[in-house]
């Protein structure tokens, strides 16, 4: 139900002729249309940020809040703190047990990020098995605490005997970029050494 439109006079059973009727049903039915319209292209606009699978926004979605951050960010000289992470042992997951339970990793990894986030992160789906959390109004050792946080409890989900794991690369603004593909690249960057490393978090 997207709206209720009652007519009503509690003193005159006669108040409303066919004439007011018919007038109702004329203003009626275009309004439904439009509330129709509207809700659907608001599901549409929902879907197409959505990662389908983790029910996480997406990285279409991640693109337009970074964006977004790193210019309030900019204006209003605050840190903001960016986290790109890689799973370990999600090959192994998939490669042994299949890809059903490969889909079920990535879903149980999404609940832990959106179980342990603070209020304020934001966590997104980047894509295959590689995630993105964005710190708004957080300085790198705050940034590296909360990811310490969430490696932790990635560490606790097992398949069968095989535990996943993460490689966590870290950058902040202002001193790693003051770009998105600036600030992107050093994360992306230390997210690679702390996985050649075998560290969880790279800052």
């Amino acid at each position: 139900v997207l709206a209720y439109l009652n007519l009503d006079n509690l003193h005159d059973p006669q108040a409303f002729g066919e004439d007011s009727l018919e007038a109702a049903r004329f203003f009626a039915a275009p309004l439904a249309a439009l509330l129709h319209e509207s809700q659907t292209r608001k599901l549409l606009e929902e879907a197409a940020l959505t990662d389908p699978l983790t029910g996480l926004p997406n990285r279409r979605a991640f693109e337009q809040v970074f964006l977004e951050e790193l210019k309030r960010a900019e204006r209003y000289g605050y840190p903001l703190s960016l986290a790109v992470l890689d799973l370990k042992g999600f090959k192994a997951v998939n490669d042994r047990l299949g890809h059903a339970v490969g889909d079920q990793a990535l879903m149980k990894v999404a609940e832990v990020l959106e179980k342990e986030r603070r209020n304020g992160d934001r966590p997104f789906r980047w894509g295959g098995d590689e995630f993105a959390v964005i710190f708004p109004h957080t300085p790198k050792k705050g940034a590296v605490a909360a990811s310490l946080r969430y490696a932790r409890a990635i560490m606790g989900l097992c398949f069968d005997g095989i535990c996943l794991g993460a490689n966590i690369g870290l950058a902040t603004f202002p001193e790693d970029g003051k770009t998105p593909d600036e600030l992107l690249s050093a994360a992306d960057t230390r997210m690679y050494q702390a996985k050649a490393q075998g560290v969880a978090v790279l800052a």
